[in-house]
């Protein structure tokens, strides 16, 4: 019972907060569709009026939106951590009853949530102007849920460490760009033809959800 008044109190917190700041949500919406233009357009550009691929714009689609959502996630854990550390309530948290860890795991499931107030709305964005409709029947969204959690698990773990290093060495904004081009080569990582590349974090995830919803294969097969 504790734990579930808990998670409501996190889930609460970071509502409200997100409810708070609505332009600050709403430009970080239209500065991200923004990025996609150019990178959809460009890609149009170079490949010329009929050279653009379908899989090649499926996997556009579904990998720039897991990159985003990666990306709110590291962000979410790193500069949540060291913001906790500079308003001194870092050591707070530590001395909970229910324990770092745990609360750490309530709060990456609050943030997935979320996130989706942000990634869903730029989905039907990014198809409507791609003319790329996914695959979200039922039996893709079950199969999404199966897989997106454990996946996105990973990318909280690297913001743990990120975090830890933030405390450590105060400032971290560079690493942090450099970690953000890191997810992109892993997101599009071929997995299927390099089956060592599971091993990283989210590239095994990644490709499922692009199957999943690019190609309509459900996890069970």
């Amino acid at each position: 019972m504790g734990v579930a008044v808990l998670f409501k109190a996190l889930f609460l917190k970071g509502f409200r907060t997100m409810r708070r700041y609505p332009v600050n949500m709403l430009a970080g919406i239209a500065v991200t569709y923004m990025i996609f233009l150019f990178i959809f357009y460009g890609y149009r550009a170079a490949a010329g009026p009929t050279g653009a691929k379908t899989a090649v714009l499926d996997a556009i689609v579904v990998g720039y939106l897991m990159w985003l959502y990666c990306v709110a996630a590291l962000s979410t854990v790193t500069w949540g951590m060291t913001s906790e550390a500079q308003m001194g309530t870092l050591e707070q948290l530590f001395m909970n009853p229910y324990g770092f860890a745990l609360l750490w795991f309530l709060q990456a499931i609050c943030d997935m949530v979320l996130s989706l107030m942000f990634v869903v709305p730029m989905l039907f964005a990014v198809m409507a102007t791609t003319g790329r409709w996914l695959h979200l029947e039922p039996k893709a969204l079950v199969s999404l849920l199966v897989v997106v959690p454990p996946a996105m698990l990973s990318v909280y773990g690297c913001g743990l460490m990120l975090g830890g290093l933030a405390l450590v060495a105060k400032q971290l904004q560079a690493v942090f760009q450099v970690v953000q081009f890191v997810f992109v080569a892993v997101i599009a990582a071929p997995v299927g033809r390099y089956p060592w590349l599971k091993l990283a974090p989210v590239a095994l995830g990644a490709d499922m959800v692009r199957r999943i919803t690019a190609e309509g294969v459900p996890i069970w097969k």
